[in-house]
């Protein structure tokens, strides 16, 4: 167990747990835990706590066993430990400018939590022991640190990015039809992309490589985002790569994500990227010739068409150039005058 499960209380209040704790002003605001984890129900950061707040500690931390959550247009940070000591537990950002940053230890004692709300939660610490892991509202979670925490990882909504090593943290990964799966780190579980959910690898709008310890599975109707930032065959693009024995399939939609320019020379002959997806023992990709639609950092479809379509078979995407018209022309022209000589030559021969 973590140490705030023997060393607890509220010196304040004769050593006993507090059930609410409410901080409402901006003094104060760097903070400490000292000699003891503070065992709170729940902690509140209301709205006018609008001033960043720095919590340290000397051989101390902070236990919540309900709610911990921050109402103010702020991220606060914890460089103290945090244990969760109730099942089902929440951190909650209640708008998209509250945020956390947790870059100490999270103890689950074996419990299930979540992360919940509209803002960006970061834990750059490990979380550990053997409870699961929710994410849930329309804000980020950004997991950096080396999480050995073994139960299941579920991203409900909005986006669930591994950027650290969890190679550890064994549980399955489930990213259901609101969530979006991402990050540069590794993934230590069975992950599961279900219908309408999303993937792409990389930090939120960036080209990175994310690594899979076990299968990773692309369910009907979920969406692979792969993002290409320079006209190149080898560089700057995402990849997915295996750990060498495991299973990666998809029957999804498959989506490229790019600012670039169709308009260069680049995008006048065929091109094809086949190192997307590496080094997995079973690769059941996309259908052959399965066609590709291509979107901006936005989410707004860009119609390339003029320039050219990109498919995808298995897991080899495929740039088919339009011909310029001028080329075009020119073999028209061409061909015209060949069939024109083979008439003059039938003529005059008859």
């Amino acid at each position: 167990n973590d140490p705030s499960s023997t060393n607890r209380g509220d010196p304040d209040n004769n050593g006993a747990d507090r059930n609410t704790v409410f901080i409402g002003h901006n003094n104060n605001t760097t903070m400490s835990f000292n000699g003891r984890f503070y065992n709170v129900r729940d902690l509140t950061f209301q709205s006018t706590a609008s001033a960043q707040r720095v919590l340290n500690t000397t051989n101390g931390g902070l236990s919540f066993s309900s709610l911990l959550v921050n109402e103010a247009s702020v991220t606060h940070i914890f460089n103290a430990p945090v244990a969760v000591n109730g099942n089902n537990a929440q951190i909650m950002t209640a708008s998209s400018t509250s945020g956390f940053t947790f870059n100490s230890t999270i103890f689950t004692n074996d419990n299930a939590f979540e992360f919940l709300g509209a803002g960006t939660t970061s834990v750059t610490g490990k979380i550990t022991q053997g409870g699961s892991v929710t994410k849930s509202g329309t804000g980020n979670l950004i997991l950096s640190g080396n999480n050995d925490y073994t139960g299941a990882t579920v991203g409900n909504d909005g986006g669930l990015f591994i950027d650290g090593d969890n190679s550890l943290s064994t549980g399955n990964v489930t990213i259901a039809s609101t969530g979006k799966l991402g990050g540069s780190g590794t993934v230590g579980g069975a992950t599961t992309i279900q219908n309408g959910g999303k993937y792409s690898a990389g930090a939120i709008g960036a080209v990175g490589t994310q690594n899979f310890k076990k299968a990773f599975n692309l369910a009907p109707n979920s969406i692979f985002e792969w993002d290409l930032a320079t006209a190149s065959e080898t560089s700057g693009f995402d990849k997915v790569v295996g750990a060498g024995g495991q299973t990666f399939s998809s029957s999804g939609a498959f989506r490229v994500v790019t600012e670039l320019d169709f308009g260069t020379t680049f995008w006048d002959a065929a091109r094809s990227w086949s190192t997307i997806v590496t080094n997995f023992g079973t690769l059941t990709g996309w259908a052959p010739n399965t066609p590709v639609t291509v979107f901006d950092s936005n989410g707004t479809l860009r119609d390339v068409s003029t320039q050219g379509a990109f498919t995808i078979s298995g897991t080899t995407l495929n740039w088919s150039a339009v011909p310029e018209t001028s080329n075009l022309l020119a073999g028209v022209l061409l061909a015209a005058g060949v069939l024109r000589r083979r008439r003059q030559g039938a003529l005059a021969g008859g």
